[in-house]
């Protein structure tokens, strides 16, 4: 194993639209020392052609039956055989300098374990439609973000590249449905430094089939559960997750019964607001805010959403150490 080879894993599940793109961000890396593994993840349109499609000895193809992306990222991870393990989604664009700086940074400061990087979002027509950057990422501001003690999301998963020793030591992604990253970070982060690249690598693309778009729902309960899990193992050692799965599957819903119908109607108002803020269209926001009042009061500004996930999160948290 060369001592900078970098692993890509993609899974995809028909995602021929943009996927030429994504492995072409990839193929023309100035770090030329990677290998881009393509995880298939049961896909019934032209994605097999596509890849087939490629004679670059870099890229290879791991075909599934359609298992789900938890299963393909650790398919994936399984085949890998870089020192650095790449995160990449088959419809984002890398910039041809993502592997060179993030492997520059992780050799750089031995105290990482894992780096992101700022993002370009783009459209589905591939439109620049605005930058995020964060500053200031740590493992203590990470966890606060994670554990909703603050209200920021530093980490954009396709951006993230990460040490071979931390899959080996944490091991891969488990089923916390559309929020197996959020669970993963909480594994990491008391193990490993993270830090956030001051630029964009990535270009991030924003579409309304997204799960932030089509599972809001789940992918809140399930982050808020991965946020759980941690707080009672720091109480108690004990991983709800794989040693009390009746406990883990009550509380998980105890709270899509009591918290998030509520919670994730506000969110999708703030979404709504903020949709039109970024299309400068002041008719809409004022209609959004509206509308965003008369169904969710105040609960809709990003402090109150954080404030009540924060109290449901430590409210089941003492009920279940209770009951341990």
């Amino acid at each position: 194993m060369s001592a900078r080879k970098v692993s890509a894993v993609m899974p995809v599940h028909n995602g021929a639209t943009y996927l030429s793109a994504a492995i072409d961000s990839v193929i023309c890396q100035t770090h030329e020392d990677f290998e881009l593994i393509i995880v298939d993840d049961g896909s019934s349109d032209a994605t097999a052609d596509i890849v087939a499609g490629y004679s670059d000895s870099r890229v290879r193809c791991i075909r599934l039956e359609k298992s789900g992306l938890v299963a393909a990222l650790n398919a994936g991870l399984q085949h890998a055989a870089g020192a650095y393990i790449a995160r990449m989604d088959a419809d984002d664009i890398c910039y041809p300098d993502r592997f060179s700086v993030q492997v520059a940074e992780l050799e750089g400061r031995q105290e990482l374990g894992l780096v992101c990087s700022d993002i370009v979002r783009i459209d589905v027509d591939g439109n620049d439609i605005g930058a995020e950057s964060f500053r200031g990422l740590d493992s203590d501001v990470l966890r606060d973000g994670l554990l909703y003690k603050k209200a920021i999301k530093p980490v954009v998963h396709p951006t993230v590249m990460m040490r071979r020793e931390v899959y080996e030591r944490v091991g891969g992604y488990r089923r916390y449905h559309c929020a197996e990253d959020h669970d993963y970070w909480l594994r990491c982060v008391d193990r490993y430094g993270f830090s956030r690249i001051a630029r964009p690598l990535l270009r991030y693309r924003v579409n309304d089939q997204g799960v932030s778009r089509t599972k809001s729902a789940e992918q809140m309960a399930s982050a808020m559960m991965s946020a759980i899990n941690y707080e009672v193992h720091l109480f108690t050692k004990t991983d709800l997750y794989s040693e009390h799965v009746d406990l883990w599957t009550a509380t998980l819903a105890c709270l899509r019964v009591e918290e998030i119908p509520e919670l994730a109607m506000a969110a999708s108002s703030f979404q709504e607001i903020k949709g039109a803020v970024r299309a400068k269209q002041p008719w809409s926001v004022a209609k959004a805010s509206v509308r965003g009042i008369a169904r969710s009061g105040m609960n809709w500004l990003p402090g109150e959403q954080l404030r009540r996930k924060r109290e449901a999160v430590t409210r089941l948290v003492r009920t279940v150490v209770g009951s341990l």
